[in-house]
């Protein structure tokens, strides 16, 4: 889950995953920072865009390789589904 003043996005699965590491990561995230997990990270970014949020691209090397940058501030929220007691994680972005 992910806060916004007002505005919440909850994502699971592979979505979820990639929502986390966008937040997480400040470099950035490549599809190889994916692999072998998620081989189509461009529809995942795409479809969040969809959703609202803001995420930067910007293409790199020689081969024009794209990274992606979380621009919506916010707060992300990791609630464990398996466990006894949910287990609340808070990352803030910038």
């Amino acid at each position: 889950m992910y806060l916004l003043t007002g505005q919440i996005w909850a994502f699971n699965g592979k979505r979820g995953r990639v929502l986390s590491m966008l937040a997480a990561m400040g470099q950035g995230v490549t599809q190889w920072d994916c692999l072998p997990w998620h081989t189509r990270l461009g529809a995942s970014i795409h479809a969040m865009r969809e959703e609202g949020l803001a995420i930067e691209t910007v293409r790199e090397g020689e081969y024009r390789h794209a990274r992606y940058f979380l621009r919506t501030p916010g707060c992300l929220i990791i609630q464990a589904e398996n466990s006894g007691e949910p287990v609340m994680i808070h990352r803030k972005t910038s």
